[in-house]
């Protein structure tokens, strides 16, 4: 084992030569020249049917109430994530044209829908003279060369414990990172990014299309044989809130959770800063879910604390009774709460686990998400999370 692992980097650096030797010439490979200054890795990835169901899935719960002609998948950016070690894939959704939305796409196959998009933004319009690495660590994203890290945006809220840092790697170490355990593709360079004809989108059809559940149809039969796809439908349901609490510059998003809850669910209007001031908590210390009870006790409302996470039938159940809920998500060095407040489940599949089971929250850095009840993990707020606690 210890001489394939040797072979794998002794390959991998071979890889990293030949590409920097490269660097020189015109622009291709697994480098995408987004001008004529900047160019990025790109590794390989293409959507499965189950991906871009859940994509799909998630659009129909974010646009409800809403008429698009036109929803269209974009093409990606590759990016990797310096806690995780990991590679994911951050996709456009346009809708008529204009970006709305981003799908998070780990290695796994697990999807996260956000209504941040500046992200995405930021990283299309890098200037410079180099090529680039985009690294997320600590909530930021920054393109990294072999000079230094530019950074290109940060969460509101960034920890300062972290485990692992961009700092820790150099720009090679990270080239043989991910070439040793993702395929980059050096000779199929796809062009044309904003333009929706590009043969790497992915047209998700029209906002009727998707409310009939057309792409569930076409999820569940592989694209092939003849099904009546309106027999089944998409079910959505979101409680109307409408004070969302955002943590800015602070580590109060359990505190942010409860007072969105609070303020929903009683005459209050509070902050997460008078939440935690309740409660006697420094604003960078962070709560616990049982902290979270006691705050939510505080205005008369009676929580439960989960040790792990909810499943589909009590989101269902909860949301049914009119209780958002508090979802606690954790990685080695990080943790985050967010405020569920919502589903989504397919007719066709009313499995348990279907990965159609969906959930709709609140991140307190001021965006709402959609992601698989099922998911093993969440991408959000410039993490890989998992799902281990709620407050309900």
């Amino acid at each position: 084992m210890k001489n394939k692992v040797l072979k794998l980097l002794s390959v991998a650096m071979a890889m990293v030569i030949a590409v920097s030797a490269s660097f020189s010439a015109s622009a291709s490979a697994g480098w995408w020249n987004w001008n004529d200054d900047a160019r990025l890795l790109k590794v390989f990835n293409v959507l499965s049917n189950e991906e871009i169901g859940k994509i799909s899935e998630m659009v129909v719960g974010m646009t409800e109430g809403e008429n698009f002609g036109s929803i269209v998948i974009g093409d990606y950016v590759s990016a990797y994530n310096v806690d995780s070690q990991e590679v994911f894939f951050i996709y456009p959704i346009f809708c008529d044209g204009q970006i709305r939305f981003v799908a998070n796409v780990d290695s796994f196959g697990g999807v996260v829908v956000t209504s941040n998009t500046e992200v995405y933004n930021a990283v299309t319009n890098i200037e410079g003279g180099s090529t680039y690495l985009i690294v997320v660590d600590n909530g930021a994203y920054y393109a990294k060369d072999n000079a230094g890290a530019v950074m290109l945006y940060e969460e509101e809220y960034n920890l300062t414990n972290d485990v692992r840092s961009y700092d820790d790697y150099t720009y090679y170490q990270m080239l043989v990172s991910i070439m040793t355990h993702y395929i980059v593709s050096f000779a199929d360079v796809i062009w044309g990014l904003f333009d929706m004809d590009a043969d790497n989108t992915i047209m998700l059809g029209s906002s009727d299309q998707l409310y009939t559940g057309w792409w569930d149809w076409f999820w569940d039969w592989g694209g092939g044989g003849s099904n009546n796809n309106n027999q089944y439908q998409t079910i959505t349901k979101k409680l109307p809130l409408t004070s969302f609490l955002r943590q800015g510059n602070y580590g109060i998003c359990w505190a942010c959770t409860v007072g969105t809850i609070v303020n929903y669910k009683t005459n209050y209007n509070v902050t997460g800063f008078q939440v935690a001031d309740a409660m006697g908590i420094d604003y960078n210390r962070g709560g616990t879910a049982d902290e979270m009870r006691q705050a939510l006790a505080k205005y008369g409302l009676s929580y439960r604390v989960r040790g792990n996470k909810l499943s589909f039938s009590e989101v269902k159940s909860s949301i049914d009774a009119d209780r958002p809920f508090g979802i606690l998500l954790f990685t080695s060095n990080a943790g985050h709460a967010i405020t569920g407040y919502g589903y989504e489940y397919y007719e066709g599949n009313t499995s348990a686990s279907a990965s159609t089971n969906l959930v709709y929250a609140w991140d307190s850095n001021g965006y709402q998400i959609s992601f698989a009840q099922s998911a093993s993990r969440v991408n959000t707020s410039g993490y890989s999370f998992q799902w281990q606690n709620a407050v309900y």
